[in-house]
């Protein structure tokens, strides 16, 4: 059975105060909300997934995951971590100096589609059963 892909190519919140996290201190974020994937059930893999040429830092819920050292594709199995209500975030770089993209386009509640230049985010669903 072919997966199923969820894109989050869309609505981050860009950059703007600092967030902080354990270990790391304030660092400056993108942020991708998103709720609890529909027909996944016990013993399917939910992969997030991301394409990126650039060096990151990921954090889901507030939970550190794998570093991103622009490989062509990272994975990583976040099943066990999902809640109703998700919150990815996505620290480019050293997320304190670094050059950001100017960000043009946000709808009205100051979102924007992840520029690019920094990759292809997604969700994989691979169920276990056919």
């Amino acid at each position: 059975m072919k997966p199923h892909i969820i894109r989050l190519s869309s609505a981050w919140e860009p950059p703007g105060e600092s967030l902080r996290f354990p270990g790391v201190g304030e660092v400056k974020a993108w942020v991708r909300r998103f709720g609890q994937p529909a027909g996944v059930s016990q013993g399917d893999a939910v992969l997030l997934v991301i394409e990126s040429p650039v060096m990151a830092t990921l954090w889901l819920n507030g939970t550190p995951l794998p570093p991103l050292v622009g490989q062509m594709r990272w994975d990583h199995d976040i099943a066990a971590m999902l809640r109703e209500r998700n919150v990815l975030s996505l620290v480019l770089g050293d997320g304190v100096g670094q050059e950001l993209m100017e960000v043009t386009l946000c709808d009205t509640r100051g979102r924007s589609p992840l520029p690019e230049a920094y990759g292809r985010v997604w969700i994989e669903i691979r169920h276990s059963h056919p």
